[in-house]
This record gives structure tokens, sequence and C-alpha cells, in this order.
């Protein structure tokens, strides 16, 4: 409160002091005296008059200012929680696909990976969705440790998931898919109470180039998936542009 009245007193100075000039500037030009009570009045008047004016003024700004902030905050964390998958917390599919376009713009590098989880529909089939869906929370927590600061995160279907490695070199892109892979192997899943039931992915790997499109880039990635799903499981697969296969067994 004590700014806003600052701020109000300095700008109802401020017009004093210019109506000061404007009168004396006048007087000046027709030849007339300027009194000392000439000049408080000038100095004084829009003290009384405008200085309450101003201080509503000050105050009623303020509460917009306020109120601006709190709604473009609120719209910030609506529009966070709405592109968040509420269950793994990886970016939701659109999300990811901006985001990954903000970070190929201008024909900037990159690799991209699709990462499935194996044999998934059997965890459902056999201990049920609430087992499954703690599956996919343990799956995205072991993606996620892996992947870097500005790598880009998502659950682009069911029980797969989206890594984008913006400008990345071969051979960083496949240590992040092996340590992604190792990871997911790692990680202690109870189906049921002292049921242990093992966890791998499969993971598809592919470079972005600057001419290739969304869907170009994501096929190019999901044929790599593929190839990982039929030759056994659990491995990476990386091939065009990047000419380069890792498979684990």
């Amino acid at each position: 409160m004590l700014r806003i009245i600052l701020k109000a007193f300095l700008g109802t100075l401020l017009l004093g002091v210019m109506g000061l000039s404007i009168s004396f500037t006048i007087r000046w030009a027709l030849g007339k005296p300027f009194s000392a009570f000439a000049m408080g009045m000038n100095m004084f008047m829009p003290l009384v008059t405008t200085l309450p004016f101003a201080v509503l003024f000050f105050w009623e700004h303020e509460k917009l200012r306020r109120m601006h902030a709190d709604l473009t905050a609120a719209h910030a964390k609506l529009r966070a929680h709405s592109s968040i998958d509420p269950l793994t917390g990886a970016l939701m599919r659109e999300a990811f696909f901006e985001q990954m376009a903000t970070a190929r713009e201008g024909g900037r590098p990159g690799a991209m990976m699709i990462i499935d989880a194996d044999h998934f529909k059997s965890i459902n089939d056999t201990y049920g969705h609430t087992a499954g869906d703690e599956a996919l929370k343990l799956l995205s927590n072991a993606i996620r440790r892996q992947v870097r600061k500005n790598d880009i995160f998502g659950r682009v279907g069911g029980e797969e998931f989206g890594v984008f490695l913006p400008e990345t070199s071969t051979e960083e892109a496949l240590l992040i898919a092996e340590r992604i892979r190792t990871s997911v192997q790692s990680v202690h899943f109870e189906a049921r109470p002292n049921v242990v039931r093992k966890l791998t992915v499969s993971v598809g790997l592919t470079g972005a180039r600057a001419i290739q499109t969304r869907s170009e880039l994501f096929a190019a990635a999901d044929a790599c998936l593929y190839a990982a799903k039929n030759s056994g499981r659990n491995r990476v697969v990386m091939r065009e542009p990047f000419v380069l296969q890792a498979e684990y067994n």
C-alpha cells in the first residue's frame, strides 16, 4: 500500500510541476508577475484534488495486475496439467510431438526412440489392470531416470513411450537407449504380493533428418521397434540413417 501511495504522490507531484510550468509560461508571456501564492496554489491544489484519485487509480491498477498474474499462472498450470499423462507423469502424445517439433526447428538434428513394454497385455490379462498401471508407472520412472534434462519424454500409446534426443550423436543415442533398456530390466515389479514379474522393453531408434516430417520420423522409429519385437524383444534396434544394431537376449 505504501508503494501505491508513493507512486500516486510522485505522479501528482509531477502533474503539479507541469501545471506550475504552464502557468509560469503563460504569466511570463502576458507580462504578469508570478507570486508565491500562485505558485503555492499550482502545487497545492493538485495534491488536494488529484492525489486521492491517483491513489485509487494505482490501487485498481495493482489489483488488475495481480489478477492478470494469477490468471496467467493458473492458465500455465492448467496447460501443464492437460499436457501431462496423469498415470505416468510423462508428456501426453500431442504435447510430446509439439515439443519435439520445437526442438527440431531450423533442421536441428536429433534422435527418436519408441519404447514398448514387452508382453504387456499378459500383465493386464493375468494380474489385472491395477497391476498393469503399476507396471506403467515403474516403466516411466525407469525411463525418466535415464533421459537427460533437455530430452523430451512422452507416452505416445497405451504401453508405448517416446523419447526425442535433441542434437544427439549416434553413439550417445544408442548409449541412452541401452541405459533405458537396462534400467527397465532391473525394475522390481510385484504383480501380486510375493509374485515378481520381470519387465523388459523393446526400443526402436532412428535419427531425425531435417527433411523428415513427424509421421515419417515416427514411422522410421516404429519400423525399428517392430524389428526389435520380431527378433526376440528386450533389445535396441537402430537402423537408417544410423545403420547400427544392438541386440540383447
